[in-house]
């Protein structure tokens, strides 16, 4: 089993990641991904001095169940 990891990465502006700040880990919750991070928050944050960067952990393919109840039980 192999875990997929998507990650997204927003350096600090400016080339250089201000010391006093440390790197930012944002982690979604239910039914996103790393990307719901990027349009706003990950450039603002980076912006200010801070390495940012955006997770999405995922599941091993063979133990995603999508499609399976049709949307019809919860």
């Amino acid at each position: 089993m192999q875990a997929r990891l998507e990650l997204v990465h927003e350096a600090a502006k400016g080339g250089v990641t201000d010391k006093r700040h440390a790197p930012l880990l944002f982690v979604h919750g239910a039914y996103c991904g790393a990307w719901c991070w990027q349009q706003h928050f990950l450039p603002w944050f980076a912006a200010r001095g801070y390495d940012c960067w955006a997770v999405s952990p995922g599941r091993p393919r063979r133990e995603r169940r999508t499609g399976l109840s049709g949307g019809h039980q919860y």
